[in-house]
């Protein structure tokens, strides 16, 4: 000891070596610890598994453009993008075949850019600062997964209408599960196939109406579905197709169904298939600019809902939760000037009637991150029972409600508020829509045999008292600007889980336990804390060299003794 003491030197000489020793293991064989509290590095058991099972290469192309030439990746998608890297890695480290990564700059490659423009991806337009300048830029946040010849596109964000750094930020919790959907839907022995039905003034993409374009986006070329348009005639049997997985009516309006197109879709139930449905039992006539008369109509589907037990109630939604519109009001709310201005002043005011709905959080389709938007809605009643029939609750009212009945004028000096009082809103929580699972009966065979005996079916059908649900362009599904900032709605995300739940792909719909929330910089406690870890940065090191120079004194003092 005396010997290596008097040779003190020997001590820094041996640390260098050691961590040269250890720099070069760790670069040879890197070892990744996940400290985080979320386990955001670590895969999940069931996306190992799918990689696992993986016979072909998979081939990843990412178009976040991570060597742009003109304006410079965002920080906050450099970040994503790093954690696009971090991710790509631990794919490799549990696929057995090769996984083939690709950074694709669009300015470079003008045909996939097209492609992309041409499935509905459009690029985000990111705001940032840099130095007394704001730089507008534009960034394509989607990943095109190939394997064994076939591509999907999935977005590497939660939502394509996210514009700032912390929308990006929130969107990296779910990023593994966004890939997992991608590859396990190429993985799928079958494309699940979608009709959306017309020929009763339904909202259709198919006919170069534009109302369901988000509706699109959700189930054609991202989800990896196959999606038809079927016309469903009134005055003679439709065979619709039992390649058809799920029939989706949306907002019909008129001409009523016939007993002939119900016996049509009764059939295709019977068969099998799956139904979801988007009803508006009233509709809104102008009487002027301030006021709107409510209508209810015969859409000729309640006797359809009468054998599973549900009435469509005629009436409107006005829920206490609710979103700030942009009103006329003529300068005053008092009801006497609004008729006599000509050019009435636009301000943003609470609306009951576009109340934010609560999706039931324990069942799958309830997984979401933000409330559901609703426009005009009405509410479903259990007026039987039905035997077999499993009846679950997907959407609810708030508690505080109240119902603007049919045939009554809506008057915006009445109901448009900047503040309501909790009190007035005294009718009973109500449901918007709901799941039938079990054993669904036949209609046509309960209105035309009299013995009770009738055909059953396991299929599942869904059925929304709101059928502007699926109506709008992208931001209205997703994302609303208001004078208070923007507000992100789930009404995407609840639609794809519920698609998702009703073809049972239930692995498809990613869990609440993942949506992290707090994935941001909390800046107050930035702030609050900020003197301390300065302290911190500044005795740590000088800590450091007072315990290095004590060390070095006792070592010389025993070589002196």
């Amino acid at each position: 000891m005396n010997k290596v003491l008097k040779h003190w030197s020997f001590l820094p000489t041996a640390l260098v070596l050691f961590f040269w020793v250890a720099f070069m293991l760790l670069s040879r064989y890197p070892i990744r610890v996940d400290l985080t509290s979320d386990h955001r590095f670590t895969l999940s058991d069931k996306t190992s598994r799918l990689l696992t099972s993986l016979d072909a290469p998979l081939e990843i192309r990412i178009y976040l453009g991570e060597n742009r030439k003109e304006v410079p990746l965002p920080s906050a998608y450099r970040q994503l993008n790093s954690e696009v890297d971090i991710l790509m890695d631990n794919f490799r480290k549990h696929t057995p075949q090769a996984v083939i990564v690709n950074q694709v700059n669009l300015e470079e490659s003008l045909p996939e850019k097209e492609a992309l423009n041409a499935a509905r991806k459009f690029p985000i337009l990111h705001s940032t600062e840099r130095g007394a300048e704001r730089v507008i830029s534009q960034v394509y946040p989607y990943a095109a997964i190939g394997y064994k010849g076939q591509q999907v596109v999935i977005d590497l964000t939660s939502s394509q209408a996210v514009s700032n750094d912390e929308d990006v930020a929130g969107s990296l919790a779910n990023m593994e599960h966004r890939f997992y959907q991608g590859i396990a839907k190429l993985l799928r022995s079958s494309i699940p196939r979608i009709a959306i039905a017309s020929g009763h003034g339904e909202l259709s993409s198919g006919d170069g109406n534009t109302d369901l374009d988000d509706l699109g986006d959700l189930l054609g070329a991202d989800a990896f579905f196959a999606l038809d348009t079927l016309l469903i005639d009134n005055n003679k049997p439709t065979a619709i197709p039992e390649s058809i997985d799920l029939l989706i009516i949306a907002q019909p309006k008129s001409p009523t169904f016939s007993d002939i197109a119900l016996k049509s879709i009764d059939d295709f139930v019977m068969n099998g298939g799956n139904l979801m449905m988007f009803l508006d039992p009233c509709f809104l006539q102008p009487e002027n600019r301030f006021k709107e008369f409510v209508v209810g109509i015969e859409l000729g589907i309640e006797p359809l809902l009468s054998s599973y037990g549900l009435r469509l109630n005629k009436h409107l939604v006005q829920n206490f939760t609710c979103v700030r519109q942009e009103l006329p009001t003529g300068g005053s709310l008092d009801g006497l000037s609004l008729e006599q201005t000509r050019q009435p002043e636009v301000k943003e005011l609470l609306w009951p009637f576009f109340g934010l709905f609560d999706a039931e959080p324990n069942h799958p389709t309830g997984q979401l991150d933000a409330p559901i938007l609703g426009r005009y809605a009405s509410t479903f009643d259990i007026k039987h029972r039905r035997t077999g029939i499993e009846y679950t609750p997907l959407l609810t009212t708030s508690p505080y409600v109240n119902y603007f009945p049919e045939w009554n004028t809506i008057s915006l000096a009445e109901y448009a508020r900047d503040s309501f009082a909790l009190s007035s809103f005294k009718g009973e929580q109500g449901v918007v829509g709901y799941l039938l699972e079990g054993e669904i009966p036949s209609h046509y065979d309960m209105m035309t045999k009299l013995n009770g005996v009738y055909r059953t079916s396991s299929s599942k059908v869904m059925i929304f008292a709101d059928g502007d649900m699926v109506r709008g362009g992208l931001g209205e599904m997703g994302l609303n600007s208001t004078s208070e900032g923007q507000v992100r709605y789930g009404n995407r995300d609840f639609l794809r889980n519920c698609v998702e739940y009703i073809l049972g792909e239930e692995d498809m719909i990613i869990q609440e336990s993942t949506l992290r929330k707090d994935v941001y910089m909390d800046t107050e406690r930035l702030s609050r804390t900020r003197s301390k870890w300065l302290w911190i940065n500044f005795l740590t090191p000088l800590l450091s060299l007072l315990c290095m120079g004590g060390i070095v004194y006792y070592i010389r003092k025993q070589r002196a003794l």
